[in-house]
């Protein structure tokens, strides 16, 4: 008896560039030439060839093993998401896809479900299959293929966040008791065909009816398989099932008790009154309609010469015992991977003198913390410092009165060195430019997100559509219940639009205030025309010593900011020449070549040093913050006596008052120059959440038009 098996479909994908994309990978992210690589990169991109286009030989399936093999090497040494591969699921009626995921653990996966798939291919194109050694090795091929199923689903699967359908772990399952029923139907067909007895026969026919049983439930469950696939292995399990009854019924009449024969042949008779599914597969239907006349006519004539010979009665009988003879055969030499990777048998592993991402991501960790520690011990402490001499300063507003003063006919230094600052910032095409791009940000946001939404609400309607037409056939996931995470975050989204909005108009405003006073730097002539000129004034003695001594303290703390900004560009220089990259490599490669676990541990002292080396700044800092607070200690008390005599004198106002003004706005443009920024990189967040809010919009309502194509 030979029936129809059913093999596994190799998943489908389109063409790849591995050359291309991890060439341009490494030229991105690491520090080394991906010309000294290019034969890496070649091996590398035949052996995704191999993968795309597959055949059930032994020679595609150590083709593809390699490539897995050099895949979880390539994982050592590359981002995992160096890769982006499309794969299409070929279960269903037609092929879905594709699905893309930026992932080397998503294409393993795929290239273990081409494994396995082979196998299963393989195991029903051996030579002389009607063979008993060719039985023998079919059984073993559906073993691995079972084995490879259970190796994607219980160490790759789990290490993906988001799957497609067909290779979520009940759908993997179901393949995996599949490729095990049909195994021990294959040992079954072995220990018929070589004559074994019928209480063998009967305890292996029980275990493959159990298989083909528990893939059916699992199928049954999931909306991968087409139907003819789901009606198919229900035979195979009536079938068995009534198969081992049968042979259990053929013993017993062989020792002569006939009651208990009629008993077997019964339970036999009632799994034929299962109602059976419509099937296509001519060869299994008609195997299951030979064994239910056999059964039948058995039956009648056995329950006769018991009536007229025998008169045995009629027992209870206890369902066959099951013994499986198969089992899913992993690959061990693809579970301790690192084992693979060094054993030679897959070849050299590539990329061999790259120094691994995770080395240059510590050597970069490095680079931050040093660079924190730069931000948080000087750059920061410096900067409030900074900032109280400009509070100081512009709450008392003295540097507008000094001048005022002793220069009440002239335009004041501050103010040229503003407007050169301005005119090297080249204030007018800065604000027009980051405000064009914050306009332009604004507007592209809002559509993007409608769009969005209407294609939720979209498939929202059909689904609400299809739920009148169909009614409680629809077996499919309440739609506002299954995409209640969608939905979360496209509010979220909503939300984050709506605060912004209030924010960009505050922006605007305080850019339309500003640019008048801007444009006052424009030129001499408006300067001119804006600062009015106060009459010279006689100062008495006592009142001109406290203005000069403001003014030179008022000099001595810009002098100190000055100082600073010269420190930090030092320290900045001083980092830079510390080459932590090279460090961290050096100490990478002494440590793989004395066989030492390369961690972050055995790196620990390349940062202690890298931060040592600032050790003689700290002092800097406590400095120039004792000078600072000494001298605007002096300087409140210098602007008391200045408030007092100044009071004395008249005129001068007007003049005070426009260069505060001129003074303001320079604070001023630098902080809307800061408030543009920080809108541009709202929307630019903004858009970042947007993306992946699409992609989980984009996979759920995937998963949903998969699950209405299997119904």
């Amino acid at each position: 008896m030979e029936t129809k098996l059913l093999s596994v479909p190799f998943r489908k994908t389109d063409r790849v560039s591995l050359y291309t994309c991890l060439k341009g990978v490494i030229d991105s992210e690491f520090y080394q030439s991906s010309s000294t690589f290019d034969k890496n990169l070649q091996e590398i991109d035949q052996l995704r060839k191999a993968a795309e286009a597959p055949s059930y030989s032994l020679e595609s399936i150590a083709l593809l093993k390699r490539y897995y093999v050099q895949l979880a090497s390539l994982q050592t040494k590359f981002p995992e998401d160096s890769i982006e591969s499309p794969w299409y699921g070929t279960l269903g009626v037609r092929v879905d896809g594709p699905f893309t995921y930026r992932s080397i653990t998503y294409e393993r996966a795929n290239v273990l479900y081409q494994i396995a798939a082979a196998y299963s291919q393989l195991a029903l194109n051996v030579d002389n299959k009607h063979s008993l050694d060719a039985i023998k090795q079919s059984c073993i091929y559906l073993q691995h293929s079972a084995g490879y199923f259970e190796l994607l689903r219980t160490h790759i699967i789990p290490q993906l966040t988001n799957v497609p359908l067909e290779l979520r772990s009940d759908v993997l399952e179901t393949l995996q008791l599949l490729m095990l029923a049909q195994a021990q139907e294959k040992f079954w067909l072995f220990a018929l065909k070589s004559d074994l007895k019928n209480t063998v026969i009967s305890k292996l026919s029980a275990q493959v009816s159990q298989f083909y049983a528990d893939s059916l439930a699992l199928a049954k469950k999931t909306v991968c398989f087409k139907k003819d696939w789901i009606e198919h292995i229900h035979v195979k399990a009536l079938h068995f099932k009534a198969a081992a009854y049968y042979r259990c019924s053929i013993h017993s009449g062989e020792q002569e008790k006939y009651g208990e024969e009629i008993a077997y042949l019964r339970e036999a008779e009632q799994v034929f009154s299962t109602k059976l599914p419509k099937l296509d597969n001519e060869i299994a239907l008609e195997d299951f309609k030979m064994l239910r006349q056999t059964v039948y006519d058995t039956l009648r004539k056995t329950e006769r010469e018991n009536d007229l010979i025998y008169l045995q009665d009629i027992p209870k009988v206890e369902p066959p015992t099951k013994v499986s003879m198969v089992k899913s055969i992993l690959p061990e030499e693809l579970i301790d991977l690192h084992k693979a990777i060094n054993s030679g048998e897959y070849g050299r592993p590539l990329f061999e003198g790259l120094v691994p991402y995770s080395v240059i991501q510590v050597a970069m960790s490095y680079k931050d913390r040093v660079e924190n520690y730069f931000v948080v011990n000087f750059k920061e402490p410096l900067e409030e410092l900074n900032k109280k001499i400009d509070t100081v300063i512009s709450d008392t507003g003295m540097t507008a009165q000094i001048e005022a003063i002793l220069k009440p006919q002239s335009i004041p230094n501050w103010v040229w060195e503003n407007k050169e600052k301005l005119e090297q910032m080249r204030w007018q095409s800065t604000l027009r430019e980051l405000e064009s791009e914050l306009r332009e940000a604004r507007r592209n946001a809002r559509p993007q997100l409608v769009k969005l939404w209407e294609e939720v609400q979209l498939a929202r309607e059909n689904d609400q559509q299809q739920r009148r037409l169909h009614g409680s056939k629809w077996q499919v996931p309440d739609f506002d219940e299954s995409g209640a995470e969608c939905y979360e975050m496209l509010n979220k989204l909503e939300s984050y639009l709506d605060q912004s909005a209030k924010g960009d108009r505050i922006i605007f405003q305080q850019l339309k205030d500003l640019k008048p006073y801007l444009q006052v730097y424009e030129s001499a002539e408006s300067l001119e025309e804006f600062i009015p000129k106060s009459q010279v004034l006689d100062l008495n003695p006592d009142f001109k010593d406290v203005v000069f001594k403001l003014d030179d303290k008022v000099k001595h703390l810009k002098k100190l900011k000055n100082e600073r900004y010269e420190f930090l560009e030092n320290m900045r220089i001083k980092m830079n020449e510390n080459q932590i990259l090279m460090q961290v490599t050096e100490q990478y490669k002494k440590l793989v070549s004395q066989n030492i676990v390369v961690d972050e541990n055995s790196m620990q002292y390349i940062l202690d040093e890298s931060l040592r080396k600032f050790d003689a700044e700290l002092g800097f800092l406590t400095s120039t913050a004792a000078i600072q607070d000494s001298d605007i200690s002096l300087i409140y008390d210098l602007y008391d006596i200045f408030k007092s005599l100044k009071r004395q004198l008249h005129g001068g106002k007007e003049r005070e008052t426009a260069l505060r003004v001129l003074q303001d706005t320079m604070s001023g443009f630098r902080e809307v120059v800061d408030n543009l920024k920080q809108g541009i990189q709202f929307y630019q967040d903004y858009m970042e959440n947007l993306a992946t809010t699409r992609q989980k919009v984009s996979d759920f309502l995937n998963d949903r038009r998969l699950l209405v194509s299997n119904l």
